[in-house]
């Protein structure tokens, strides 16, 4: 889910880098009146959706040419624009807290002409909330309670994102550091690992493809089991309520068969 998700808001930026590309100059700089004009309609429709915080056409030389959303970039979403620029490629930054939200952004270089032959001129960054689709779009759960952990590698170490509670609509920047790991080992893993604390934990992981990204889910065996134990417990005692309201009944019948017999007897020893 989280993929396509992704690979969407990627699509939104390439759209915008075309249309940018296609009014671009003869230089590696766009012309900041024509592109502030032409972007400016596409940019704020994305905006009025809410599917973006923020949006930013950046020149090679770190001029914003137009935005939308009253914002400033951060350090990673500079970075993210200048590689994007540097070779051509669509770039997605890590996540970052924002206040009450997590977000990542999407870097999409604007192709202009420079002496004959199209190379990277400025970039598109487009900054998503990831609350929308960590707490919206939903995933299969591991046992009760688990929710999704989505992981990405910085340098040797990793961040991870997850909602802040089993309720909570906002997301929270943490993660365990031996899940996420595992995470990002393998394609797809499911399986029984132990937590950084060494607690034991089902565990369910799946790696992205158009990222070197992944999701986890992880849950305690206690936690997993917790809901089947309950119910197995509930219908333990109910089968021993009707174990026993069906003994009291053959006891009640026994005795009433007796005592008829009983009456019986002294009945018909009664007229001898």
């Amino acid at each position: 889910m989280i993929d396509a998700w992704i690979v969407d808001r990627e699509g939104e930026g390439a759209g915008l880098a075309a249309i940018a590309g296609a009014h671009g100059s003869d230089s590696t700089m766009l012309n900041p009146a024509i592109a502030g004009r032409i972007l400016h309609f596409q940019m704020e429709n994305l905006h009025q959706r809410h599917v973006y915080e923020a949006i930013w056409m950046v020149g090679a030389t770190g001029r914003v040419h137009g935005s939308v959303g009253g914002q400033q970039t951060t350090a990673t979403e500079d970075s993210a624009g200048r590689e994007s620029i540097r070779t051509g490629k669509t770039v997605v930054s890590v996540p970052e807290a924002h206040d009450s939200i997590v977000t990542i952004s999407i870097a999409t270089p604007i192709m202009v002409f420079e002496n004959g032959r199209r190379a990277p001129g400025a970039t598109v960054i487009l900054r998503t909330n990831l609350n929308r689709v960590l707490t919206a779009t939903g995933t299969p759960r591991v046992g009760n309670g688990a929710s999704g952990v989505l992981v990405a590698p910085v340098g040797d170490s990793i961040v991870g994102t997850q909602p802040c509670g089993r309720q909570s609509a906002s997301l929270c920047m943490t993660v365990d550091p031996r899940l996420g790991r595992r995470a990002l080992r393998d394609t797809a893993f499911t399986g029984v690992v132990a937590s950084a604390n060494n607690v034991r934990m089902l565990f369910a992981s799946h790696r992205m493809q158009s990222l070197p990204w992944a999701i986890y889910y992880a849950n305690t065996e206690d936690a997993a089991f917790l809901p089947m134990r309950t119910t197995l417990t509930s219908e333990a005692w109910l089968l021993l309520a009707i174990l026993f309201v069906v003994a009291l009944l053959m006891y009640a019948y026994n005795r009433t068969v007796n005592l008829r017999r009983l009456s019986e007897r002294a009945q018909t020893e009664a007229r001898f």
